[in-house]
C-alpha cells in the first residue's frame, strides 16, 4: 500500500498527518495501524516534507519524492511508490481518506485484465475517482514522461492510460461512500479528528 502522506493541507490549516482522533492518535498512526497487517508492506509516500520521528514496524517505509520531482504533487508520490514497490500493483490510498475499505482493492484485482494500468473506482454518485487506485508497475517510465513534462494532473495522465473504474464492493464504515476528504477544519471535526492543543500548524 502506498499512503500518500505529502500534502501541506493548505485549505485544512497545515499538514494532514499532525491531526489526531479522539485517542490522540495521529492521521498517520490512524491509518498505519487501520491497513498494518493487510498489505505485504505500506509505502508513506511523504513527499518533500519529513515526517514526524514515529517508530513504525519493519513493514513500514518512508518513501520521499524522486529527488528531480521533490514536491510535484501525488505524481511524484505514486513514482516513488512505483519504485519501491516489489509487486506488479501498487494500492494507492490518500492519508486524508480515512473510510476507504481497503478489502475493495482485491475484488478489482480479480477483475483486472491484462492490459489494464489503473484501477479506479466508482462512489455512490457514479463519479469516477482514480485515488484511492491501483497503479500498475508497467506505469513507472510514463509517469516519469509526464513529471519531466511537468504535467502533474493525475487525473490527466489516468485518462491517457489503459484504465477502468469499478463499483465498490465492501461497505465503508463512517461514510456514506468513503471517499470523504477531510480538507476542512469542519470536514475533519466531523470524521473526529482536530489539531493536538500544542502542536503547531504551520
Amino acid at each position: 500500500l502506498g499512503l500518500l502522506c505529502g500534502g501541506l493541507g493548505r485549505r485544512l490549516g497545515g499538514a494532514k498527518h499532525r491531526l489526531v482522533d479522539q485517542q490522540g492518535r495521529s492521521l498517520l498512526q490512524h491509518q498505519v495501524e487501520r491497513h498494518l497487517g493487510r498489505f505485504a508492506g505500506i509505502l508513506l509516500l511523504s513527499g518533500a516534507q519529513p515526517l514526524p520521528g514515529l517508530s513504525f514496524p519493519d513493514e513500514v517505509e518512508d518513501i520521499p519524492d524522486p529527488e528531480a520531482f521533490c514536491g510535484a504533487g501525488p505524481m511524484a508520490g505514486i513514482l516513488a511508490g512505483l519504485n519501491a514497490c516489489s509487486t506488479d500493483w501498487l494500492a494507492v490510498l490518500p492519508i486524508d481518506q480515512p473510510f476507504f475499505d481497503p478489502r475493495n482493492f482485491l475484488p478489482a484485482l480479480e477483475q483486472s485484465a491484462a492490459t489494464d494500468e489503473v484501477l479506479g473506482f466508482l462512489d455512490s454518485t457514479g463519479r469516477e475517482q482514480w485515488v484511492p487506485g491501483l497503479f500498475h508497475r508497467r506505469l513507472k517510465p510514463a509517469v516519469q514522461v509526464s513529471l519531466e513534462a511537468d504535467q502533474r494532473s493525475l487525473g490527466q495522465f489516468v485518462r491517457g492510460v489503459p484504465h477502468r473504474f469499478l463499483p465498490v464492493v465492501h461497505g465503508l464504515d463512517g461514510s456514506p461512500d468513503g471517499f470523504t476528504n477531510l480538507n476542512t477544519p469542519e470536514q475533519a471535526a466531523a470524521a473526529g479528528f482536530q489539531w493536538p492543543a500544542t502542536a503547531s500548524t504551520d
